[in-house]
């Protein structure tokens, strides 16, 4: 494998965006070079200070997306190459470990075809032993099959001879050949279980070692399909190696008209000094619409602070989406423009990569005219390299300067686009708000109206609720009225009973006093104790408690006086008695 090639396309993979950005003009033009890429060259661009930042390396990596039409002039006939000089190296790496893999899986492959072929001679080994174990088997059988036959024929004869010559035989001569047969018998029937037996054991091996065959016979063809798959992919694998070389040698190409690329990229630094001017009118460009953007955004904090829609309001957010409109047009100026200052950039670091390749061949030209050029001609020719180089160095010098102002420009851009990216994001989120807040407020509207129409019926039951109350206060102060007239009346009435109650039980002593001075008139002797009774009974003593100066006690002592008198007088007395005592209760 070429190592050093995949090593020096994987340093230059760091340059293949820089010729995305090189017009198709210089490649026509530059259709015949030579090769002077080294792998030294890009190892001084990285330790020149030459590689972008991560935030520059984002946004260079952004910018053909929305690059103006002179970049994507410059980056329509390279695209595949640079990406197959970005995917080279890896793809390579990735091929290798492949075919190291398959290599090994091939070694094992190989390794499990010799052990099936072992496995398999093995086997054949063992079926012919057991064939031959067999035929041995089978000749023994028939062997003891032919005994047990001669047995059985001698055992008839004999039977039969034992038959016709019972009397003429001895008993003596005749068991001795049945005994042998009988050992040979037994002999032979033990070697044919035995047969047997091992007849059994080696059909059960013969079975199994042609079962052990026919998997080794399947595993070998397996293998054999690996191995032909294996193949077809190794055969792959060396045709995208192949695919791979061919498209190094194109990159070497295409890096070879690059250095004939720098009388364009000189052009493009001229132009550059010349489109400054424009650069830092963007400049002032971008710090009025970062202004504008503050003042968008003093607005807009205020809107949240108040948070009342009116006409006005509407007026003000339709002047402000048409300002934001305007933000992002200008923003689009802005990025176009830094875009085409990366395009520029791009191709400076381009030319410096020419420049230091230059320097690096013209370092090695030295090197091999110090070694195998003479002293005279060789210290001419050195005298000029060296007054290249430092022509050079110093043209490398001021490249370097003039691009590491142009990054830091790139960088002011970059964050004054990330503010503005920023800012857009947040008008655009505060457009979304005061959306929402125009739906809240349409909603709270909606629910206001409800509230009115609810409180509308609400004041109208109210109004009736008020009417029915006074009613029934009406009512209520008709009530308390009877109710006060009733117990005036039930007071009234209380008072009239406890005086008939009074006067009942005055009625019923004055009753009892008349029935007792009626019943005992014609007597002249209980006359008196009549009286002191109807007095007793009264609870009343005329002598006790009646003052003597009373003309009531004076008529009553009169009468205890004349007791002897007319019976008309004491009827008129007892009268005036009865008078007297229903008086009595009144008075107190």
């Amino acid at each position: 494998m070429q190592t050093p090639k995949t090593s020096g396309s994987t340093k230059r993979s760091s340059g293949s965006e820089v010729g995305r950005r090189i017009s198709p003009r210089s490649e026509s033009s530059s259709a015949s070079g030579s090769g002077r890429s080294s792998g030294r060259v890009v190892r001084q661009l990285k330790t020149s200070g030459l590689e972008p930042d991560p935030s520059g390396s984002q946004s260079s990596s952004k910018t053909p997306k929305t690059a103006s039409p002179k970049t994507v002039d410059r980056v329509s006939p390279r695209g595949p190459v640079t990406e197959l000089r970005k995917n080279r190296p890896g793809r390579i790496v990735e091929l290798e470990t492949q075919v190291t893999q398959l290599e090994d899986a091939l070694r094992t492959v190989k390794d499990q075809l010799i052990v099936s072929e072992s496995w398999k001679k093995q086997a054949k080994i063992d079926a012919e032993e057991s064939r031959n174990e067999l035929l041995a088997l089978s000749l023994r059988l028939e062997d003891s099959q032919k005994l047990l036959d001669r047995s059985s024929s001698n055992d008839t004869q004999n039977e039969h001879n034992d038959d016709q010559s019972a009397s003429k035989s001895n008993l003596s001569t005749t068991p001795k050949p049945s005994l042998a047969d009988s050992a040979e018998l037994a002999a032979a029937l033990l070697e044919i279980d035995q047969l047997k037996v091992k007849l059994d054991t080696t059909s059960e091996s013969e079975a199994t070692k042609t079962k052990q065959a026919e998997s080794a016979e399947t595993e070998i063809h397996n293998l054999k399909e690996n191995m032909a798959e294996t193949l077809s992919v190794m055969k792959e694998m060396k045709n995208q190696l192949e695919d791979c070389k061919v498209s190094e040698s194109r990159a070497q190409a295409f890096a070879t008209e690059t250095l004939l690329q720098l009388e364009t990229a000189k052009k493009n630094m001229e132009s550059l000094s010349l489109n400054s001017d424009a650069y830092n009118a963007m400049v002032l460009e971008l710090e009025q619409t970062r202004a504008r953007v503050c003042s968008l955004e003093g607005m807009v904090e205020r809107m949240k602070k108040t948070g009342q829609e009116s006409e006005s309001n509407m007026r003000f957010n339709e002047e402000q989406a048409i300002q934001t409109v305007e933000l992002t047009a200008e923003l689009k100026k802005s990025k176009e423009d830094i875009e085409e200052l990366k395009a520029n950039l791009m191709d400076k670091e381009t030319e410096l990569q020419c420049v230091v390749e230059e320097n690096d061949d013209l370092n090695a030209k030295l090197a091999s005219l110090i070694v195998g050029i003479h002293e005279n001609e060789s210290e001419q020719e050195i005298k000029g390299l060296k007054s290249k180089l430092t022509s050079l160095e110093t043209e490398l010098s001021e490249m370097s300067d003039e691009n590491e102002k142009l990054k830091q420009e790139i960088e002011k851009l970059t964050s004054l686009e990330i503010e503005l990216c920023k800012k857009s994001d947040e008008n655009e989120n505060l457009k979304l708000e005061i959306h929402k807040t125009k739906g809240v407020i349409e909603e709270s509207k909606q629910d206001v109206n409800s509230l009115k129409s609810k409180l509308t019926i609400l004041e109208n039951e109210a109004c009736e609720k008020s009417d029915e109350n006074e009613k029934l206060k009406l009512e209520i102060k008709k009530i308390n009225d009877v109710t006060k007239a009733v117990k005036t009346s039930n007071c009234e009435l209380d008072e009239e009973l406890r005086k008939l109650k009074l006067q009942m039980g005055q009625w019923r002593k004055a009753a009892e006093v008349a029935t007792a001075m009626l019943c005992d008139e014609n007597s002249d002797n209980n006359g008196r104790l009549v009286a002191d009774r109807a007095w007793s009974m009264g609870h009343y003593s005329p002598r006790k408690k009646m003052d003597t100066g009373s003309p009531y006690s004076m008529e009553i002592d009169n009468d205890d006086d004349n007791d002897e008198g007319n019976l008309s007088k004491k009827n008129g007395n007892m009268l005036k008695r009865i008078g007297v005592l229903w008086k009595k209760p009144q008075n107190k």
